[in-house]
């Protein structure tokens, strides 16, 4: 029995991790689209040219290094783009924190497109607070798990 596997939407700003999720669900049989978000023209060109790629966007947005600009509007305008793809509902995969951050700020919205990695339950920028390492460690004591000292600064 072959089942359809739905489109997978890798969201990318660092290249190699972008191209490995490319290539494991690429050899795994899914259709793989790349949104790749660069701070300068050709940066995602190692990932958008391997064999599983379907199609490639590459959105160049200001500081992303930095994170200074974070350009959110043309990635979810690209995005969004995706909106009733063929009559099924695509999976939205970030690869770094940065993309990460993006999904998860504006998972409200994504949402109605994609199926996300998100926290159940959890509102827009929920899965940002678990990311903190502060809020990890607490978490972790919280369990009885031995954590290192931690302090803000």
């Amino acid at each position: 029995m072959n089942e359809k596997k739905p489109l997978v939407v890798v969201f990318s700003r660092i290249h190699t991790t972008g191209l490995s999720v490319i290539r494991s669900l690429g050899a795994a049989g899914y259709p793989v689209d790349l949104v790749a978000c660069t701070h300068r023209k050709g940066l995602s060109s190692i990932a958008s040219t391997s064999k599983y790629v379907g199609r490639s966007v590459e959105v160049v947005t200001g500081s992303i290094k930095t994170g200074r600009d974070r350009g959110e509007a043309p990635l979810l305008a690209e995005l969004l783009k995706y909106s009733g793809h063929n009559g099924d509902t695509p999976i939205l995969f970030p690869t770094d924190d940065y993309t990460g951050s993006v999904v998860d700020r504006n998972k409200s919205v994504l949402r109605e497109h994609f199926r996300l990695p998100e926290i159940v339950g959890g509102e827009d920028g929920s899965l940002l607070r678990m990311m903190d390492k502060f809020v990890q460690g607490q978490m972790a004591q919280e369990a009885g798990l031995p954590v290192p000292r931690q302090w803000v600064i």
